[in-house]
Formats: C-alpha cells, structure tokens, sequence
C-alpha cells in the first residue's frame, strides 16, 4: 500500500490514525455498514489505496485486514473526508436506531457553511 493516494503527495495516515484516536465509534460504525458486518467488535483505518480503504478488524473469528471500497480515488484529505461523510449518511439511513457516533455530534455541533446567508 502507499503513503499516497492517487499518485499525489498526499499522505493519508495521519488523517486516518486522528480518526481512529479520536473517532473510534465511527470507525466502527463506518467499516460495520462497509463490510455488511454488524458483528465487527473494533476497526482502525490503516491506509487508503486509490479508491479502497484498508481497515484492520476484529470480530468473531479473529483479526484480519480488508480492504473496503470508496466511491472514488482519494487525493487529497478533503476528498477521503467528502467520501467517509457521504458513507456515514448511507450508514445512519441503514441503521437509525444506532446511537449517534462522535463524528455525526461533531458534525451537528458545528454550523454549516453552506446553510449560512449573509445579513442584509
């Protein structure tokens, strides 16, 4: 696997060990609907490929790496984060009973740019 996705300069592992320190629930939540597997105990991000995400797990049987797919190759932090906001949407719709994770409090903690209007 490389550093780099997409051929740029683009290092995504410091991106994606913030993820798994700060946001491990999302992680999980994230790779559970990704891998179909809602038996999954732990997951950490290890690397991005082009358009797949290596992901160590743990569940019954074990840990193992899988390598998951995105929408699309990554190049740059804001295009992997893009990709992992519109997965976690698809997550919470296939799963809304689930508690929300940190990320998604995160995310509504802050106010939307693109719901902001200038006063007049």
């Amino acid at each position: 696997m490389n550093d780099r996705a997409g051929g740029g300069s683009w290092a995504p592992r410091a991106f994606l060990t913030h993820l798994n320190q700060r946001h491990p629930d999302t992680v999980l939540f994230l790779t559970r609907h990704l891998a179909t597997d809602p038996g999954l105990s732990a997951a950490e991000f290890i690397d991005v490929d082009g358009d797949q995400l290596a992901v160590q797990v743990t569940g019954v049987g074990g840990s193992r790496n899988l390598m998951l797919p995105l929408e699309a190759p990554v190049r740059s932090r804001s295009e992997l984060l893009t990709q992992l906001i519109s997965i976690l949407r698809a997550a919470r719709s296939a799963a809304p009973g689930e508690p929300l994770t940190s990320l998604e409090v995160d995310l509504e903690s802050r106010p939307s740019r693109s719901h902001h209007r200038p006063t007049t």
